[in-house]
């Protein structure tokens, strides 16, 4: 019964003699429409973007590449702390 309640609320029926019986969601009425294809970037924005894009840049050559010599550095004095000869009892 609720059931029947909520749809009755919820769905208005508009019967015309031009219009063929709609049934209209009233929620989904009240959101706007979505528009098709792309949205066209602005000015400001496409600066923004780039200025964006240029500060990653900076941080990759500043951040990222240091971080990975160091792990590069660990990982061979690892390898060589591991792998030298056991030294020599005289």
């Amino acid at each position: 019964m609720l059931i029947l309640a909520y749809f009755f609320t919820t769905t208005l029926v508009l019967p015309h003699k031009r219009y063929r019986r709609k049934q209209i969601n009233k929620t989904l009425s009240r959101k706007m429409r979505q528009l098709k294809g792309k949205v066209k970037e602005t000015r400001k924005q496409r600066k923004e973007r780039k200025l964006e894009n240029l500060t990653i840049q900076n941080q990759i050559k500043t951040i990222v590449l240091p971080v990975l010599g160091v792990f590069a550095l660990l990982i061979v004095a690892f390898v060589y702390l591991k792998t030298r000869p056991p030294p020599v009892m005289a």
